[in-house]
């Protein structure tokens, strides 16, 4: 296999082995043994805070004997960023038990999904894992009723629209989040947007769905073989435009080793197949196991060798690093943008002139611009937008 095209040094690896949750012996002797090779702890501080991270640092730098080679201020400032996020979750968790109780009073079932999930049943610590809105699953014949509970408690529709075409090219897999209290609820009928090409059943969802409870509230998860493909279509969605956070890839990790043994490896094999994401769950699963010791059986390893796309590494590498530069230039080379998503030259053309120019109603809330008058000095950024998309067409259109 193709070796990476940029290196890990000691503090990106201690990032890395510092993510892990349970850490075995061998595990604390890896973290001791790569805080004694860090030379430059202010680059490890910034990395780890830039990828949302410093909670699991905290907690598993906590547990190393020679910690007292850490900055004291590093250390704080993790300790800190725990204390803040379990404040901010532990009101999110609030909101979910009052929303889903809600629904259920109503007879409406819900898959709580992602972080709302992760949180509290993989992680086991609300305060380890960033949490920035609550995503729920409901069936399509009751999100509407879902959204008028919600708008009857309090919440409120917060749209950012750039206009009604560039919406319907990106076909909406969840309605406008819902907000109350700077806490936002994000209603989904399906995981994924048709303009990929990914046919996942959400029926077969719903079928294997298992029952369980999340902030004492009764309530279902997805199936471990679903949320694994839930989180890698997930993640290669923010992956391939360059906005991940980091603990998007932990989260695949995590379901990994949590289920280890009780995963039916087949079932997932199968079922990514027919839902046509073999490649990426293969993809992200072997990038898991090389640098997150995802526990992924050897038979799908070696698949996942057959199948692999070395710039995924190379994109993985640099969100290590937190260089959000050379992921930019990193995608631009790969051709990854919306412009691909549209079919037709005049079609095309009137995306880019919409993304460019978009409504005043979405410059304001985009930029948070107070003074309306303001809003045409913010246009020339959207030209800037504009230009990089349509030179990331051109790359895509000359080397294909």
């Amino acid at each position: 296999m193709k070796a990476p095209q940029f290196a890990l040094i000691p503090e990106d690896r201690l990032l890395l082995a510092g993510t892990g949750l349970n850490l075995s012996t061998d595990q604390l002797t890896e973290l001791e043994l790569l805080i004694s090779l860090v030379s430059n702890w202010e680059y490890f501080t910034k990395n780890v805070l830039l990828n949302s991270l410093g909670p699991q640092l905290h907690s598993n730098l906590s547990s190393v004997k020679n910690n007292h080679l850490i900055p004291e201020e590093t250390l704080h400032m993790f300790k800190q960023t725990y204390l803040m996020l379990l404040r901010r979750n532990m009101v999110i968790y609030e909101h979910f038990r009052n929303a889903v109780r809600a629904f259920s009073e109503n007879g409406i079932s819900v898959i709580g999904l992602k972080g709302i999930f992760l949180a509290e049943k993989i992680y086991n610590d609300i305060g380890l894992r960033q949490l920035s809105d609550i995503d729920l699953l409901v069936k399509k014949e009751d999100i509407l009723k879902c959204r008028d509970i919600l708008s009857g408690m309090g919440y409120l529709a917060s749209v950012r629209k750039k206009s009604t075409f560039i919406q319907s090219i990106h076909d909406i897999k969840h309605l406008p989040p819902l907000v109350m209290n700077g806490v936002s609820i994000e209603l989904h009928t399906k995981v994924n947007t048709d303009s990929f090409d990914f046919k996942i059943n959400i029926e077969d969802f719903w079928l294997r769905a298992i029952n369980t409870t999340i902030a004492d509230t009764a309530t279902l998860q997805l199936n471990p073989v679903d949320m694994i493909i839930h989180l890698c279509v997930h993640l290669d969605t923010h992956f391939k435009s360059g906005n991940v956070r980091f603990y998007y890839i932990c989260d695949i990790a995590a379901v990994v080793n949590h289920y280890q043994n009780s995963m039916d490896w087949q079932l997932l094999e199968k079922i990514i197949a027919d839902y046509n994401c073999k490649k990426i769950t293969l993809n992200y699963l072997f990038l898991c196991h090389k640098y997150l010791s995802a526990k992924v059986p050897e038979y799908l390893l070696n698949k996942a060798i057959e199948v692999f796309d070395p710039q995924m590494e190379n994109l993985f590498i640099l969100n290590v690093k937190a260089n959000k530069k050379a992921i930019a230039n990193e995608i631009a080379n790969s051709s990854i943008g919306d412009l691909q998503k549209v079919s037709g030259f005049w079609k095309k053309m009137r995306y880019l002139k919409e993304d460019i120019f978009p409504s005043k109603d979405f410059m304001y809330k985009r930029y948070k611009i107070r003074k309306k008058h303001m809003v045409y000095l913010y246009y020339p950024l959207r030209v800037k937008t504009g230009i990089v998309s349509l030179f990331k067409y051109i790359l895509f259109r000359k080397k294909n």
